[in-house]
């Protein structure tokens, strides 16, 4: 989003009221046209609403002193969570909504033809799978998905990042809304609504759903990071789902610049209790120099997992493990073990994946990977002389290591690991008691592409009481995967949005949810 800088007062704005009349496209053939971005999301034709762009102000350099200011405009459009503007000249242009008063539409990059923006909306071709299996597209997502739990045999519920729920059929992926964010989260339109994020969902033995919302707080000094776990009473066995009802609330600081990375993967632990993700708000354990932010560093409740009495209707918090900066992803294995991911600061550290214990710490942000350097940062705290941080397991390859080969503790750096789960005895012999990680991919530029896949990890015990593992690449070129789960004898691959790899030429669109299954025996 670019920086106002310069003031533009309301009455200075020009409401436009748009319709369709005089447009080039005509309105029936654009709304034919923008339905094919996201199967089964009707487009709508919007007015009443203020439509604007940045532009020079008068008398400044290009590109500098750049204000809002009214845009003209034929007709406006939303789809799902998009917003596209049809020019005075019938071009189109990509758009978003600005939070603030009086909440405009601002276009976004040059005008295009609209068929440009239809042919950047495709979904990538399908990842190859291993020999014998196979892989469909189960189901078009309607908007960008973020989490997903087995339901029911032949169901799953997937979560959507502005908190709604989906049911989707394993059989034929129809798609059913089982929750809609507005209806429990108080926003107007939560697919406008950037302060919210819905990144944990958990589906108990009882059928009560468990959802995770991080919610951004601006009006609060310093900025606070407001969570809360929604859960409801049983679900239907079709049919809309009761209301959610809170039932922890909980904040802290709100984390500095990109480095929120809240509170998330919420899943049952062997013993009955709830385990809960709670990522780091900094980058390496920064001050920040914004005063609307806290310049805690970390704080009680971040970076580190978190266990709940899910028997409590008042439940606390209990800080479960420490020292990990974003346990986006864990899950047990069949001997009770929990193996959790995490992601690396900005330096290039590799990503791990942890073995956890109760009361460890894994080193940040004392600490990364199995890194010696405390110098990394210069606001690298110094690590306490009494700790003695927990090491990554270390990965023997062939996959998931850098360019030299050699082995890491754990990932590839920014590959960026998120789902993981254990495949059971239902699956071929040299599968049978792995776990699959998906990797969402590289984000920052500068360094080695990396992730956009579906790992098989193989746990290895050493003679010395350690793990390692054994790493084989299942599938490649996943667009953005964020999640993977198991059940009913074949593997989900949930995709956030449309992009394969990061140089990828297409619109942030929402995903798809993709099946990958076994060999048939005798086939």
């Amino acid at each position: 989003m670019r920086h106002i800088t310069s003031p533009v007062s309301v009455a200075a704005l020009c409401l436009l009221v748009l319709g369709s009349c005089g447009a080039l496209i005509a309105g029936e053939d654009a709304r034919a046209q923008l339905a094919t971005l996201i199967p089964g999301v009707k487009p709508e034709m919007v007015s009443g609403i203020q439509v604007m762009e940045f532009r020079d102000n008068p008398g400044t350099a290009k590109n500098r002193g750049q204000s809002l200011q009214p845009a003209a405009a034929r007709s406006l459009w939303r789809v799902g969570e998009l917003w596209f503007v049809e020019t005075s000249a019938g071009t189109w242009r990509s758009a978003h909504r600005e939070l603030r008063e009086p909440q405009p539409i601002v276009c976004e990059g040059p005008p295009r033809p609209l068929s440009e923006f239809l042919a950047r909306g495709a979904f990538p071709p399908l990842p190859v799978p291993p020999a014998g299996w196979t892989v469909r597209q189960l189901a078009a997502l309607p908007e960008h998905p973020t989490r997903m739990t087995a339901a029911a045999p032949g169901e799953l519920l997937v979560l959507g990042h502005r908190g709604s729920v989906w049911r989707v059929a394993q059989s034929d992926g129809r798609i059913e809304t089982v929750i809609a964010a507005a209806d429990y989260l108080g926003a107007d339109d939560p697919r406008d609504d950037d302060r919210f994020s819905a990144l944990g969902i958990h589906l108990d033995a009882g059928r009560r759903l468990y959802l995770v919302v991080n919610q951004r707080d601006d009006a609060a000094r310093p900025r606070q990071a407001k969570i809360t776990i929604f859960r409801t009473p049983p679900l239907p066995a079709a049919g809309p789902a009761p209301k959610p009802q809170p039932w922890l609330r909980t904040a802290y600081p709100l984390g500095i610049g990109a480095f929120n990375h809240g509170v998330a993967h919420i899943a049952r632990g062997p013993d009955g209790m709830l385990y809960v993700a709670s990522g780091s708000r900094t980058d390496a354990n920064e001050a920040g120099t914004d005063a609307g932010y806290s310049t805690a560093g970390e704080v009680d409740l971040t970076s580190c997992i978190w266990r709940l009495d899910p028997k409590s209707d008042t439940p606390r918090v209990e800080v479960f493990a420490r020292g990990l900066r974003n346990p986006y992803g864990f899950c047990w294995d069949a001997r009770g073990r929990m193996f959790a991911v995490d992601h690396g600061p900005n330096r290039d550290p590799p990503e791990e994946l942890n073995l956890i214990v109760a009361g460890g710490h894994y080193g940040f942000p004392y600490r990364f990977a199995d890194w010696s350097q405390t110098d990394v940062y210069s606001y690298q705290p110094a690590l306490p002389a009494a700790l003695r941080p927990l090491l990554p397991l270390r990965n023997r390859g062939p996959d998931g290591l850098a360019a030299d080969g050699k082995t890491l503790a754990t990932f590839t750096a920014h590959s960026a690991p998120t789902g993981l789960a254990l495949l059971g005895p239902e699956f071929p012999a040299d599968w049978r008691g792995c776990l699959l990680m998906t990797r969402c991919g590289t984000f920052i530029s500068g360094v080695a592409e990396s992730g956009f896949d579906l790992l098989r990890l193989r746990l290895i015990d050493t003679a010395d009481g350690s793990v390692e593992i054994e790493t084989h690449r299942v599938l490649a070129g996943v667009a953005r995967p964020v999640d993977v789960v198991v059940t009913q004898g074949r593997v989900y691959v949930l995709e956030y949005n449309r992009s394969s790899s990061r140089n990828s030429n297409v619109m942030w669109l929402p995903g798809r949810l993709l099946e990958l299954s076994p060999p048939v025996a005798g086939r």
